[in-house]
């Protein structure tokens, strides 16, 4: 019973060769098809305005200066706080962290991966960073998840991150 429905290795090229010789004469005839009936182009409509239209009118996409866009190209994209709308300059807050030499100036607030570390300054914004970046004095040495490294006035500090209080 079971000889009846196998097949022999010749009947599976045989199948084979017949279903592509198949899906060959398929894309051929589609080809065919689409050069012997093109698909009908609607007339343009009036109501949208095309590059001719613009150039009549005299506004032109190039007619704004870059320039004006330059404080969006130099904002740094590793900080955070200025995402948020926070104006207060990096400068305050390394002159908040310094004016205790022995105080740490940074908890951690989470990693990307072993990437990006989020850490929060003394003011409250948060700053991220990867590794041999500094910030408020201190070198990010190496980042693991929910922990970093970093080197605070010569020595090395396990910077973990806190435990919300609804998880102990």
């Amino acid at each position: 019973m079971d000889r009846e429905l196998c097949m022999t290795p010749r009947q599976i090229n045989l199948a084979l060769w017949t279903a592509a010789t198949l899906m060959c004469a398929g894309a051929a005839a589609a080809l065919v098809w689409a050069f012997v009936a093109p698909i009908e182009s609607s007339p343009p409509r009036s109501d949208i305005a095309g590059p001719a239209a613009i150039a009549e009118a005299g506004h032109h996409v190039n007619d704004e200066p870059l320039e004006r866009y330059e404080p969006i190209w130099s904002r740094s994209l590793r900080n955070l706080s200025a995402v948020a709308g926070d104006s207060q300059p990096a400068q305050t807050a390394a002159a908040i962290a310094t004016t205790d030499p022995n105080a740490m100036p940074l908890t951690l607030v989470g990693t990307v991966g072993h990437s990006l570390a989020l850490l929060r300054m003394p003011d409250g914004s948060v700053e991220v960073r990867g590794v041999g970046e500094r910030l408020a004095g201190a070198e990010v040495i190496s980042i693991d998840p929910a922990r970093v490294q970093i080197r605070f006035n010569g020595r090395v500090v396990t910077l973990i991150k806190p435990m919300p209080a609804g998880e102990l």
